[in-house]
């Protein structure tokens, strides 16, 4: 991608993809630019206070309170929301986030359209998707075309096809504030019944492992949430957007239940929308820190309770470890307020690294990961602002997550030479132990059939591979060629394995 308007462009468009890397969204950068709109002037301030009554009248202290701040909340929200409808069935429901017309919601809400319209997950090339209609609470109905999709973030921007007019706009709140216990609702459209409101509190922050992208950490909410409700807004009782419903326990793998619902933090969208507007899009964060998932737990951790931990053996000065505090020695023993203790899997020494690389990579650029350290003894809550990826980064975190192939940070790999291979995760060639060591040093020259003479060649390559496996829906075999540290030149075949989201 070699640049990014600034404005939405002349005729709509999709740009459907697993990942970001891919995904052409100059467009958001409207919404991004707006993220406290305004509310229309007529609608009351929840904050403004109410006359006082005259000294000395009998009734003042039986005055009746006025609307209760739900109600003034509801009031100044419904008009940014709409119930979707597709051609093809699809209830769901939306909010507006720019006064222009542009509508936030699920990806699935409008999935039957895309595939109805033949898109598929690796089409880029501008075309209009029309197919979807929008409702508001006032009865207006007003068609809108689907400007991209992302099934891995279950994300979705439309806009509405009402030149001239402009809307209702949500002001987005921050996610990051909200507290446990605290109240919030959604509007949404349940069967078909619009606008209907759901109340409830925040359940659970940062809940992992319930989506189908199981690395994504979502609200959690005890809203009576049902078929339809889907890409709704979650709002505080400010008023302020603060998340978009996504599922319903019974949606996914633990079962029917009741009260239990999902939604996506409004922080984690704005960073999405953020990073897809980049010149550069890097789909994966990065806080640049090492960790030894072999070493013992120190006494003085075990002392506290903890039973495993990662020792961080070094960190990257100016990466966002080091800004965040974290020094040589330290030793991670929760991420989000959740004991490694708990981690499934804690008895092999590389759960919890992959654990915590899972946890980062899932982040974009400017979200925040809240840690737990044991530092001489004390803990110590610390926040991690993730930084986006380099193209030499990404190309290792790659090499990684698809080959299982750790790439040597030495001169002469940045740039203008082909990458060395420096060592190998526990599944690559696990059954090819001669192999690994003839590989060890060795320069990957050819990937894919395309010559590779660097760390950037070798990242658009993996990134290409990473969109095949995920179509195939498996694990690929891709040959690879590499000059040994002897002279000699070897093909060999590597299982590329990309699992779907999650």
């Amino acid at each position: 991608m070699s640049g990014t308007p600034s404005t939405w462009p002349d005729g709509p468009w999709v740009a459907v993809g697993a990942a970001l890397g891919g995904v052409a969204l100059g467009a958001a950068a409207i919404l991004l630019a707006r993220p406290e709109v305004s509310q229309p002037a007529q609608v009351p301030s929840p904050q403004a206070a109410q006359p006082a009554a005259p000294a000395g009248d009998a009734g003042a202290g039986d005055a009746e309170p006025g609307p209760s701040a739900l109600v003034q909340a509801v009031a100044r929200t419904k008009d940014s929301v709409v119930n979707l409808t597709t051609d093809g069935g699809s209830l769901g429901a939306g909010v507006v986030v720019d006064p222009k017309g542009l509508v936030l919601t699920n990806a699935h809400v409008i999935a039957d359209v895309l595939v109805d319209a033949g898109v598929q997950t690796d089409d880029r090339a501008p075309r209009p998707v029309q197919g979807v209609r929008a409702s508001f609470a006032d009865g207006r109905e007003v068609p809108a075309v689907v400007l991209f999709s992302d099934p891995d973030e279950d994300l979705a921007v439309l806009r509405l096809q009402a030149p001239g007019q402009e809307f209702a706009a949500a002001k987005l709140g921050h996610s990051s504030e909200l507290a446990l216990g605290e109240e919030v609702f959604a509007i949404g459209n349940p069967f078909g019944l619009g606008h209907t409101l759901s109340r409830g509190i925040i359940s659970a922050l940062d809940r992992v492992g319930v989506l189908p992208n199981r690395d994504l950490a979502v609200l959690q909410l005890d809203a009576a949430i049902n078929v339809g409700d889907s890409g709704g807004p979650l709002f505080d009782l400010e008023g302020e957007l603060v998340g978009i419903v996504t599922a319903r326990v019974g949606d996914q793998p633990l079962g029917r239940a009741e009260g239990i619902a999902f939604a996506l933090p409004i922080d984690h969208i704005r960073a999405f929308l953020r990073a897809a507007t980049g010149e550069s899009i890097a789909r994966n964060g990065i806080v640049g820190l090492q960790g030894n998932p072999y070493a013992p737990l120190p006494p003085e951790v075990r002392a506290l309770g903890y039973q495993h931990g990662l020792l961080v053996e070094g960190v990257y000065r100016g990466y966002p470890a080091d800004r965040a505090g974290i020094r040589r020695g330290d030793v991670i023993v929760a991420l989000r307020g959740k004991r490694l203790d708990a981690l499934a899997g804690t008895g092999r020494p590389t759960a919890i690294m992959q654990h915590i690389q899972r946890s980062v990579r899932s982040l974009f650029p400017g979200e925040t990961l809240p840690i737990t350290v044991i530092r001489r003894g004390k803990p110590l809550e610390l926040q991690i602002e993730v930084a986006a990826a380099t193209p030499q980064d990404q190309a290792r975190i790659d090499a990684e997550e698809l080959l299982g192939v750790m790439l040597a940070a030495s001169p002469g790999t940045e740039a203008g030479d082909a990458p060395i291979i420096g060592g190998f995760l526990p599944h690559a060639f696990a059954r090819r132990p001669r192999a690994r060591q003839r590989l060890l040093g060795a320069r990957i020259v050819e990937f894919m059939g395309r010559p590779i003479s660097s760390v950037e060649d070798l990242g658009v390559a993996l990134a290409e591979a990473r969109d095949l496996g995920r179509r195939s829906g498996g694990v690929l075999r891709i040959a690879m060629g590499v000059r040994t540290r002897d002279g000699h030149k070897l093909r060999i075949v590597v299982p590329i394995r990309v699992a779907g989201p999650g």
